[in-house]
């Protein structure tokens, strides 16, 4: 039974920005200040180039799912581009690490931001039950059917722009610091630390910026994806990018200095720090102080909430597209007979989800490098795909081309890589967990995938073959036998 095509490019559009706009624009903001030495204008560098690196990765990816407009999105590509071997590592990699990790790290900053909005922080074991009560919840309503997890994220992606947009608005228009572009003592910081932190901080708004990736592995259930699809990425990405940067740019409007820098060094301390959101929303709300924890952290709360069930709708369908390859079990590429979603998928990334929310991993830093790490290699051997696949698929139709070839997807690969080298130095305890799990996953394709059931010809172009010859027949006589 194949998935329905249901998703125009409003859902598509709101997929794809409401997963991208989570919690990462709240508890980042002034961990990005902080690693950007406390300069202003170096953390709203960090945005800028992180939304670029972010634009350019997803206009390679257009092109690439218009090219292969197949359920599954980045295993596809890598599995064309490279063999089943690297395709079903960059899957596994995500089921037990990266994409069910950033389901469980969302349900985590879900719970605990429910708590401080009723002002009444919770536990550990009570922010564990509500995590995994939300995973359950987002789980049983894309379990029936993609409808009902698309009208939730189009009203959950309306509902967590206009706390935003309010901060956008208020800043420009009404805030009171002038001095944004301030060096703030980054001219006395050592200049090799200074772009250290730099890059670190780039590396940390590709948190808030994750997501990109997720509309191409629904692109068989769009309506037109070959239309749609390049149109969504980009207006998506441009429109994240525009709120973040102005959002940010509204929050130094808003705070002055001494208070930006005191949560920045929280932030960098602590992971991550919402006193400069909470501060701002107070400015905003001055007469709304009994309120004031029901407002900002409600706002988080929507936002956490659009981003989490759109992630639970998008990542089974890459176990769904393994499962046709049988690079995983085929019960994952079931899909129920009533709802028409791949349901074994979903569950199989709910309980994985709960798994690692019960290992109780408490270090946001942690888990986030564990989740972008395998993000930033597959990531890295996808745009390299986009010119192996315009060499050895000179003749294929393509309806998009990526913009600025060759130039736009070389500077995706630059970011990549540096990002990587980056984040093995200054979180290697992690990024070795995140190897190990790559060497597991290859032992455990060695011992365990048959080969002879992979689809290894479409690794390489097809090359034409003779057509067969036809058996001679004798001709056919009228009348040959007469009916009796």
């Amino acid at each position: 039974m194949k998935l329905k095509r249901e998703l125009g490019l409003f859902s598509s559009i709101a997929i794809l920005a409401g997963i991208m706009i989570g919690s990462g624009i709240y508890f980042f903001s002034m961990l990005v200040l902080g690693l950007a030495s406390n300069s202003l204008s170096l953390s709203l560098v960090a945005w800028i180039v992180g939304g670029i690196l972010t634009l350019f990765s997803a206009l390679t990816y257009a092109e690439l799912g218009t090219l292969f407009p197949k359920t599954g999105g980045y295993y596809v590509y890598l599995k064309k581009a490279y063999g089943p071997r690297l395709a079903f590592l960059s899957g596994i990699t995500n089921f037990f690490l990266s994409s069910s990790g950033s389901v469980a790290l969302l349900a985590l900053l879900f719970a605990q931001a429910f708590g401080y909005m009723l002002n009444a922080p919770f536990d550990s074991v009570t922010t564990a039950a509500i995590a995994i009560g939300v995973i359950l919840i987002l789980s049983l309503v894309n379990y029936l059917g993609l409808r009902y997890g698309k009208v939730v994220q189009n009203v959950f992606f309306v509902a967590k722009l206009i706390p935003l947009l309010i901060v956008i608005f208020y800043g420009l228009f009404f805030g009171t610091q002038t001095d944004i572009f301030a060096s703030n003592g980054a001219e006395n910081v050592e200049f090799g630390l200074l772009i250290s932190g730099l890059l670190f901080a780039v590396a940390r708004t590709l948190f808030a910026y994750e997501g990109w990736t997720n509309l191409n592995n629904v692109v068989e259930e769009m309506k037109d994806a070959q239309r749609d699809l390049p149109k969504a990425l980009s207006i998506a990405v441009l429109l994240v990018m525009g709120v973040y940067v102005l959002f940010v740019v509204g929050l130094y409007r808003i705070l002055d200095l001494s208070t930006l820098t005191a949560a920045a060094e929280g932030a960098l301390s602590a992971g991550f720090d919402v006193t400069a959101i909470f501060g701002a929303f107070g400015t905003i709300f001055a007469n709304f102080a009994d309120a004031l924890s029901l407002i900002v952290f409600g706002a988080i709360v929507i936002s956490i909430f659009g981003a989490l069930n759109g992630s639970i709708l998008s990542f089974p369908r890459v176990y769904y597209a393994m499962a046709q390859d049988e690079t995983m079990p085929s019960v994952f590429g079931q899909v129920d007979r009533k709802f028409g979603t791949p349901w074994v998928a979903i569950l199989g990334q709910t309980i994985v989800s709960i798994i690692i929310v019960l290992l109780g991993y408490d270090n946001v830093n942690y888990l986030l490098t564990l989740i972008l790490f395998g993000g930033l290699i597959f990531n890295t051997l996808i745009f390299f795909s986009i010119f192996r696949f315009r060499k050895t698929m000179k003749e294929a139709k393509r309806t998009y081309r990526v913009w600025g070839y060759p130039y736009v997807p070389a500077l995706a690969i630059a970011g990549m890589v540096i990002l990587l080298v980056v984040t093995l130095i200054n979180s290697f305890e992690p990024t070795i967990l995140g190897l190990f799990v790559l060497l597991i996953g290859n032992g455990v394709y060695d011992v365990f995938m048959d080969k002879k059931h992979l689809a290894v010809a479409d690794v390489a172009p097809v090359t034409p073959t003779a057509k067969p010859v036809k058996k001679a027949t004798t001709p056919k006589t009228k009348n040959v036998a007469k009916k009796r």
